[in-house]
């Protein structure tokens, strides 16, 4: 899902709740800002542009506890960035456990960074790492979850031959992550 080109998101954080319900958590995501079909910037370039702008989220969220999280190279900056943040909780859609065929070139120090819930939904068929590469690499890891998405690749796409339809693949999605905020929201 790269647009042409990608600017900073200018909406402030939306809160997590069930319809008619107040949430006690804000959450926002790290976006990616590189032009379609190009590679994203260096981690270190990523992560200065998130905490550059984690103060005006802040602001906009006030006491309430932040949930940060991404895709892809978005998860990685939610798990680097999420003690600087002051993150309560991390959602990784789509952890890049590595480059695809590079196992060795393993990131794991990366998803285990954060010190606070962290919630991994992952494709069972994701050539970054499949959600059992996921969970092997972090075996032990007490604040540490992961959701495999069956049949689902890096973008969360089911195959043709999938069990579930797309929309019934990212409702299960949708559904486990307000059940990890639910869970993660009942530690506070």
């Amino acid at each position: 899902m790269r647009a042409a080109a990608r600017t900073p998101a200018t909406s402030p954080p939306s809160p997590l709740s069930s319809p008619g319900t107040a949430s006690p958590w804000s959450a926002t995501s790290s976006p990616g800002w590189w032009p379609a079909g190009g590679s994203p910037p260096r981690p270190a370039a990523l992560d200065a542009g998130w905490l550059a702008a984690e103060p005006a989220v802040a602001q906009l969220v006030g006491s309430v506890p932040l949930v940060v999280g991404g895709r892809s190279a978005g998860a990685r900056v939610a798990c680097r960035t999420a003690a600087a943040v002051g993150a309560a909780a991390v959602l990784c859609l789509a952890f890049p456990l590595h480059p695809p065929g590079r196992p060795e070139r393993s990131r794991v120090e990366e998803l285990l960074t954060p010190q606070v819930p962290v919630l991994v939904v992952q494709g069972t068929r994701d050539p970054f790492g499949s959600a059992d590469e996921v969970r092997a690499a972090a075996d032990g890891a007490r604040m540490l979850h992961v959701s495999p998405v069956e049949g689902a690749d890096h973008g969360l796409k089911l195959a043709r031959s999938a069990a579930l339809g797309q929309d019934e693949a990212l409702a299960l999605v949708a559904a486990e992550a307000l059940r990890f905020l639910r869970t993660a929201a009942a530690r506070k």
